[in-house]
């Protein structure tokens, strides 16, 4: 029972988090670049497990040179789902970016049927019929829509893969996975400029990187 209430309090925590990034990003506007703030969200993230993480998991920084290819793909596909994701909300809105991005929720459940033998459900199809009733590819913000659904599809083998190595890896691997996302878009700055980074875009992009992405993938 107590783990049980423990598992549901952080799906919840983890919920109120993600439901801040799409008005934190609609906060800080124009004022630094999307592409730049995809960047800064890792970055931010990165650091605060750096802080955390070791108090936590005595193995974080031990042993990893085996799964550092591993932990590359894993970054790879965080960074393109947050960077399509932080790009769907930009040009498109919030709301329907978060409704068509949670197809992942249907389409993890088709990938896990197949590559972690786990049982397609009635919610799978009804999760599909919700997707098809936003009619992702007519009306307006076309741009934006298919972003999200492309945000959700990264975001589901990114989770497949994840469930897979909890299984045989620790806690500290999210740092890792954090830090190859924070490589994987370093250009972004170089490319895009860093805007402006003080007053409160600067604590929105704060609040981003260290609650909404560092302690909500914790």
């Amino acid at each position: 029972m107590a783990a049980a209430w423990k598992h549901h309090a952080a799906i919840l925590s983890v919920a109120f988090l993600y439901a801040w990034i799409g008005i934190l990003i609609k906060l800080i506007g124009d004022a630094i670049p999307i592409m730049t703030i995809t960047f800064l969200r890792f970055f931010f993230g990165m650091l605060t497990l750096a802080v955390i993480v070791p108090f936590i998991d005595r193995h974080t920084f031990l042993n990893v040179r085996p799964y550092l290819k591993h932990y590359a793909l894993m970054g790879l596909l965080l960074a393109v789902h947050i960077a399509t994701f932080n790009s769907a909300v930009y040009f498109s809105t919030v709301g329907l970016t978060f409704l068509l991005s949670a197809s992942y929720v249907v389409i993890t459940a088709v990938l896990a049927y197949f590559f972690l033998n786990e049982h397609l459900t009635f919610r799978c199809l009804i999760g599909l019929v919700g997707v098809l009733v936003l009619s992702p590819f007519s009306g307006g913000y076309l741009l934006g829509k298919a972003l999200a659904l492309l945000a959700g599809l990264t975001y589901a083998i990114f989770l497949v893969f994840l469930r897979k190595d909890e299984r045989t890896h620790t806690l500290g691997m999210m740092f890792w996975i954090l830090l190859f996302a924070c490589l994987w878009l370093l250009p972004f700055p170089f490319l895009f400029g860093v805007g402006q980074l003080s007053g409160y875009p600067l604590l929105w992009m704060i609040i981003l990187g260290v609650c909404c992405t560092g302690i909500a993938y914790l």
